[in-house]
């Protein structure tokens, strides 16, 4: 029975249990396994949601049923109106949405969600449309079987039911090697997607692979059965000859756009996944770990600070309310008048900080005292100060603060919450002692030491379990879903180049065979090796080129999709295209090339000794 047991809260706060609820599902947006009222964050000094901090936040209305949301947002908005009406500068708007709408309501899911479709359905029908090539490629093999079959009274209803079933077989041991594939790769899967193995397979889940199934056999099974189907039977008393199928032509078509339009795609995320990773920050993460340093009062704080700034390992030492990788609180800059203006980002260091975290200071210094602020240039455009902005008087009339503060200094625009929303207003205030996390850049080698400052840590603060987190590795956090989808696609790319392999080594094998006399006519007509490649390669060359064109035009249009969210974007992305498009046609025309290598350089008397 947990309720009355007593949890203390990083060793701090004394907590206690009041009640137990049911486990969450796995598909909620906000998980979470403990419940702590605003109250009690409140009394802590932890937190601050009304008109006097925050400019934004989350609530939740449970309404009456047949309630209209847009009606619901009418009433909300015009009761806002009355009370904090519109300026010309800014507006305030609630917008109350169904809970479950909220998640596929966002840009960033539907963006994402229409992507991985588009990217889904292209494995899909080349995957498809890859069996049929292989099949139809078959068709000079198959075609005196299939003549023999009918010899013996089978109908065209029973050839076609034969690859029917034939699919269904090759369908059945693909759902076998699929359950032996998501176990043995579960963890990748569940880190490409957010999905586990066992989720994907649940029965609500179950009409996505069940539908693949389907169109599987509808257009993998279906189009070679009615091709085999209506071959005569005089082809078991003949020699058979192929003849160039425009359907093999087609599907090799859309094959080298599918992997064209994949490799861009792969090559788009991984350049922008390195983008991102490596742009300008305008401060420098490098060998930064984050801890909560236990303090209550100022003198316990000092001492916390002095002993973590005197240790061997550490090369510098900051500290501040909140950082850039977090994101920052918000609240109303007004003007003179106390008219609202926009809302900025805003913090409290202690000195030092700008140099310690490598934010470039334009012009001033920072603050010092807490009269006394810093802003950055986006701050300053927006309040339309020019180029005259250290010295800067700004009254208490203005809500940034109790009383008037003086700008000290200019900072340089720098990123915050990842490349995700261009810069924003900011400005920094002075905090001596109020901070919950320290910033501690490690001295190199840096692995080596930080397992010596946790050891440290333990010593100073043995009734404290403190955990450390690395800048880096939360900056890279925040680009999970790109690096998410940079996977995918490299995943998507690697199994499309090997089921169209297959399906394009079935095609030229066909074209060999087919064409097998015509070459060894023309090397007893007197044409060189290199006349014959340039034959063979130059009617390849003309399915590919358009393929490649139109599957490039395809994914520039599905990238561009995909780095709306992004305010920084890869330089000369139009090269990469082209590049990666011409990466296609040479592994085209080099697969032409081995291929058919040993029938260019065979002895023509072997294809027309049988004449």
């Amino acid at each position: 029975d947990p309720i009355g047991e007593v949890l203390k809260y990083n060793n701090e706060w004394e907590l206690t249990v009041k009640g137990i609820y049911r486990d969450l599902p796995d598909n909620v947006t906000a998980p979470h396994k403990a419940v702590i009222s605003m109250p009690t964050l409140w009394s802590r000094e932890r937190g601050n949601y009304s008109w006097n901090g925050g400019d934004s936040w989350p609530e939740f209305i449970r309404v009456a049923d047949g309630v209209d949301p847009v009606e619901l947002n009418r009433r909300i908005n015009e009761m806002l109106q009355k009370n904090l009406p519109d300026t010309e500068s800014l507006q305030l708007v609630i917008d109350a949405a169904p809970l479950t709408d909220t998640y596929m309501s966002n840009d960033e899911v539907r963006r994402m969600d229409r992507i991985m479709l588009v990217l889904s359905l292209a494995l899909l029908f080349i995957t498809t449309l890859n069996y049929v090539l292989i099949t139809i490629a078959s068709l000079s093999k198959r075609a005196k079987s299939i003549g023999i079959h009918k010899c013996n009274g089978a109908g065209s209803p029973t050839i076609f039911s034969m690859f029917i079933i034939e699919t269904l077989m090759v369908l059945g041991c693909a759902l076998v090697l699929m359950v032996i594939l998501t176990l043995v790769f579960g963890d990748m899967i569940k880190d490409t997607i957010n999905i586990t193995p066992k989720q994907m397979l649940e029965p609500s889940r179950l009409w996505v692979p069940i539908s693949i199934m389907l169109i599987f056999v509808l257009i993998g099974g279906i189009i070679p059965g009615r091709i085999f189907s209506r071959i005569p039977v005089s082809n078991i008393f003949r020699r058979f000859s192929s003849r160039r199928n425009p359907w093999t032509r087609t599907l090799l078509c859309v094959e080298f756009a599918g992997v064209t339009f994949i490799v861009c795609m792969m090559t788009v995320a991984a350049l922008q996944y390195h983008e991102v990773m490596n742009h300008d920050l305008g401060y420098n993460p490098e060998r930064v770990v984050i801890a909560e340093v236990p303090g209550q009062t100022a003198k316990e704080v000092d001492a916390a600070y002095n002993a973590l700034r005197d240790l061997p390992v550490i090369e510098g030492l900051s500290a501040s309310y909140y950082n850039p990788v977090w994101g920052y609180s918000g609240m109303m800059v007004s003007d003179n008048s106390g008219n609202d203006l926009f809302s900025s980002r805003y913090d409290a260091c202690i000195n030092g900080y700008i140099d310690f975290m490598g934010m470039t200071l334009i012009k001033g210094r920072e603050p010092r005292d807490d009269n006394e602020i810093a802003v950055n240039e986006e701050f300053a455009r927006l309040m339309n100060w020019g180029d005259d902005i250290v010295g800067r008087i700004v009254p208490e009339s203005s809500k940034i603060a109790k009383h008037p503060v003086t700008v000290t200094g200019l900072l340089r625009d720098f990123n915050i919450g990842g490349f995700f929303e261009e810069p924003m207003p900011y400005l920094m205030f002075y905090n001596r002692y109020f901070y919950p996390a320290m910033y501690l850049r490690v001295k190199e080698p840096f692995k080596q030491n930080l397992l010596q400052l946790e050891e440290s840590m333990k010593e100073l603060f043995p009734a404290y379990d403190i955990e450390f987190s690395l800048m880096e590795k939360e900056i890279s956090d925040t680009y999970e879903n790109v690096r998410q989808f940079r996977n995918a696609t490299v995943m998507a790319c690697v199994v499309i180049l090997f089921i169209t392999l297959m399906g394009f080594i079935g095609y030229i094998r066909n074209e060999v065979q087919r064409r097998g006399k015509e070459i060894a006519i023309r090397k007893v007509n007197g044409a060189e090796s290199h006349h014959l490649f340039s034959l063979l390669i130059r009617d390849i060359v003309s399915i590919a080129v358009p393929s490649i064109i139109a599957g490039a035009v395809a994914a520039w249009f599905t990238g561009k999709i995909w780095l709306e969210q992004f305010t920084v974007e890869v330089n000369f992305l139009a090269g990469y295209y082209i590049l990666a498009s011409i990466a296609v046609l040479v592994a085209i025309v080099l697969c032409v090339y081995v291929m058919t290598r040993k029938i260019v350089k065979e002895n023509p008397v072997i294809r027309l000794k049988n004449e």
